[in-house]
């Protein structure tokens, strides 16, 4: 810690001790509160092992439609954008072919090719990344540097 922030714990504890001067719990607070707490925790009613796993299986089943749900609604949207990216592509295919030739006249072909290629890899490697695919371990095993 800096000596602001120890000044800061200072001023604060001399504002609470100011503030809270005035409370006063009398002798014996702690066993009186001790034993106030243990009656509260023997009147609760203990649950037994079959209502715990029932609980726990509906709260598993209300988890797993939850992400069905939600499942669902991801699958929608991805379908609805993909027919419209068709729908799109099939409108604008003939200034899309314009924008190819022109492009491939300036670059050539394989400067189109090796830019497919990288975009494709990005965009594996971004949704690789969204769903927490560890690539080391994506082919199987560990990689290991010294296996190779």
């Amino acid at each position: 810690m800096n000596s602001e922030e120890n000044d800061a714990m200072r001023a604060l504890d001399a504002r609470l001790r100011n503030a809270l001067s005035d409370l006063d719990a009398p002798e014996g607070f702690d066993e009186r509160l001790q034993a106030r707490l243990s009656a509260l925790a023997a009147k609760r009613p203990a649950l037994d092992v079959a209502a715990q796993r029932a609980e726990l299986e509906r709260e598993h089943d209300r988890r797993r439609a939850a992400a069905d749900r939600a499942a669902l609604v991801d699958g929608t949207a991805l379908a609805i954008a993909g027919a419209g990216g068709l729908l799109s592509a099939w409108r604008f295919a003939p200034e899309l072919a314009r924008l190819y030739a022109t492009v491939e006249q300036a670059a050539g072909p394989s400067a189109i090719g090796f830019a497919a290629v990288a975009l494709a890899g990005a965009a594996l490697w971004l949704l690789l990344r969204q769903f927490d695919v560890n690539l080391a371990t994506l082919a199987g095993r560990p990689w290991n540097a010294s296996t190779y």
